[in-house]
């Protein structure tokens, strides 16, 4: 059977950051492989860094961030956070 893939890179890519993470390093390595979107989901300061060639933009409390295209409608902030509690990642 032969192996097929997809050879192009994805329209969106989430992460969402552990305590002790540091994506800078990933960003650039998406950024160079072409993906469109990338969003890091911060659950420590519930918010959502917006990556996307050479935007950068910060998303927080009751904010709606668009899909990119060719996908269609949006993803509401408190939507990511909805139901998960403060001390869920962190011990501050």
């Amino acid at each position: 059977e032969k192996e097929m893939y997809i050879d192009v890179p994805p329209l969106l890519v989430v992460e969402v950051l552990s305590p002790s993470e540091d994506v800078s390093e990933k960003i650039g390595i998406y950024l160079d492989a072409g993906v469109g979107s990338i969003w890091i989901v911060d659950p420590k300061r519930r918010i959502v860094l917006l990556y996307g060639g050479s935007e950068r933009r910060q998303y927080g409390e009751h904010a709606e961030i668009n899909l990119p295209f060719p996908l269609n409608g949006s993803v509401g902030i408190d939507d990511i956070f909805l139901g998960l509690p403060e001390s869920v990642f962190y011990n501050d």
